[in-house]
């Protein structure tokens, strides 16, 4: 992946996501897009507003908190001897610098780390189920497992959210905010309540000639995650 400096980019910098944890932008001459922590939403100043800024506060928090985590076990993945990066995820590495963007309205100023990757085709809720290879999805997260690392986002264990495309036509996991190394959160992202609640925001969001696959995919996928399973694997390259 070239290098540059991303202050010298800022004016050709478009929002293309707003997450729960972090803000993409997109590098289109590069084919490129930066994510980095998401601020919290503005709020006027009043006095009724003091509990929704406290609230804002703790969520930032807890932000900056769940980044910190994810980048903690990005570098963990990049450096680890027994897992090839590039075989889970999109080429992506973390870079420093700072950057000026406008958001509802305002002007925010990133300072820090950044994770800059490789473009790909995004997929959410809505993606039909028809157009993937379902078994990557476990087999990744077997990868992961293996070192020590699993997801705490329903959408990201379950798919296909958050998963992605790339350009040579790979199935990677295009987001790392769900990424942690705590065994604990992990296991519980594979409990009934997790899954069921998975199935059914595939059941509200899936095309309507495409809900026919939710039981199907959901099957498949419950075969592959059970706790007996994780258990075996979780931290056996290590």
């Amino acid at each position: 992946m070239e290098s540059f400096n991303i202050k010298e980019l800022e004016q050709g910098l478009k929002i293309s996501a707003v997450g729960r944890y972090f803000i993409t932008l997109d590098i289109p001459e590069h084919d490129l897009i930066l994510k980095f922590l998401r601020p919290e939403s503005p709020l006027s100043f009043s006095p009724m507003n003091w509990s929704r800024k406290f609230s804002g506060f703790i969520r930032q928090r807890k932000r900056v908190q769940k980044v910190a985590e994810s980048f903690r076990t990005f570098h963990y993945l990049v450096e680890s001897k027994t897992l090839a990066f590039l075989d889970c995820f999109p080429e992506t590495k973390s870079v420093e610098g700072e950057v000026l963007f406008e958001l509802w309205g305002n002007m925010y100023r990133h300072q820090g780390f950044f994770y800059l990757q490789r473009k790909v085709e995004f997929f959410g809720s809505d993606m039909p189920l028809n157009e993937f290879d379902w078994e990557i999805i476990p087999e990744i997260q077997y990868r992961l497992w293996r070192v020590g690392v699993g997801l705490t986002s329903p959408g990201e264990v379950w798919g296909p959210r958050n998963w992605g495309r790339t350009q040579e036509g790979d199935i990677r996991l295009a987001d790392m905010s769900s990424l942690s190394m705590d065994r604990e959160q992990v296991l519980r992202q594979l409990s009934d309540s997790a899954r069921e609640g998975r199935r059914f925001k595939l059941d509200k969001h899936q095309p309507s000639h495409y809900r026919n696959l939710v039981d199907p995919y959901m099957e498949f996928m419950a075969e592959r995650f059970t706790p007996e399973i994780f258990n075996r694997i979780w931290k056996s390259d290590l």
